[in-house]
């Protein structure tokens, strides 16, 4: 049955169609098609449908005469035919949208052509608003994601990130904000003139000190602990693991454009950068691996990335 309506259908136009052919095939097969295939009739209906919109959005007076002729033809129901139209409107609108927006700009000439296509897709505000919410956040997300990616945000980026927030309405939320500034600082320390940080600890002459943080911890591996632990310096969150290493002062971490200085409690030391053979980053912390003596983990918690990010430049000055 379906075989045969879907040969008329590309045989004939659809205006040419007449009732005895679908009668034709009513008698050939002893059954009444608009009751068991009631589905199939809508689904030829809704495929015409689909083909005549997807190009310009929009239906001609012809094709809305085949559609209605159609109709009558395949006895469709106007209530089956309103939720027909109203999905592929949806489906219409949606690649509409998105291919208006695929600029990651927004015009107020974009706005009054998609306010068209709306009208004619007779789709209703509601459904109309919530395709046009989804599809600018999923441009702007993708666009962030892209953007984050490596983990540093340039000056381009930046500019061309907020841009696409204004034109398409989507607000960053605080998370989103804090993680472009994050970003934009890590990129900041690899590229830019870096900042010197006031201090008043006693540096070499022409020494210039770029970080400083209070409140650091320096530990070291214990063949003791290493057996107990089997060797774990890490927990499953990427922190140092501090109940398998041995304590060895608390202090202010300094970095400098020579050299990482510990100002502990006990003692000072420093690590010159020609000193350090390879780093670790951790969550809240750094191992200095040393190519001579014992490599200490300095905990120092939120700031450990850039300080990582800082030594790793320093080294290559």
């Amino acid at each position: 049955v379906i075989f045969e309506i879907n040969n008329i259908l590309y045989k004939k136009p659809i205006k040419e169609i007449k009732s005895v052919d679908i009668e034709v095939i009513i008698q050939k097969y002893k059954t009444n098609i608009f009751d068991e295939y009631r589905l199939n009739l809508e689904e030829f209906y809704a495929v015409i449908l689909n083909y005549s919109l997807k190009e310009k959005y929009y239906l001609s007076e012809e094709e809305k005469i085949d559609l209605k002729h159609l109709k009558n033809i395949f006895h469709l129901k106007e209530n089956n035919l309103s939720e027909i139209h109203s999905k592929i409107g949806e489906h219409i609108y949606v690649k509409c949208f998105e291919n208006t927006v695929k600029n990651r700009r927004l015009s107020k000439e974009d706005l009054m052509f998609l306010s068209k296509i709306e009208k004619t897709l007779n789709l209703s505000k509601s459904i109309a608003d919530e395709i046009s919410f989804k599809v600018r956040e999923g441009v702007f997300i993708k666009f962030y994601n892209s953007c984050i990616k490596d983990n540093r945000i340039t000056p381009t980026e930046e500019i061309e990130l907020f841009a696409t927030s204004n034109s398409l309405s989507i607000e960053m939320n605080a998370e989103n904000k804090a993680v472009v500034k994050r970003m934009k600082l890590y990129w900041s320390i690899e590229n830019d003139t870096l900042t010197e940080v006031s201090n008043n600890f006693k540096l070499q002459k022409n020494e210039k000190c770029y970080f400083i943080q209070y409140g650091c911890v320096w530990y070291e591996e214990r063949e003791a602990l290493k057996k107990r632990y089997a060797y774990s310096k890490r927990n499953i969150t990427n922190e140092i693991a501090i109940q398998n290493l041995k304590i060895i002062d608390t202090g202010t971490i300094l970095l400098t454009d020579k050299r990482l200085i510990f100002e502990g409690l006990s003692k000072t030391s420093s690590i010159a950068f020609e000193k350090i053979a390879s780093l670790i980053e951790y969550k809240n912390g750094i191992e200095i691996d040393k190519s001579v003596g014992r490599s200490p983990l300095l905990q120092l918690g939120s700031n450990s990335d850039i300080l990582y990010i800082l030594i790793k430049r320093l080294r290559k000055i």
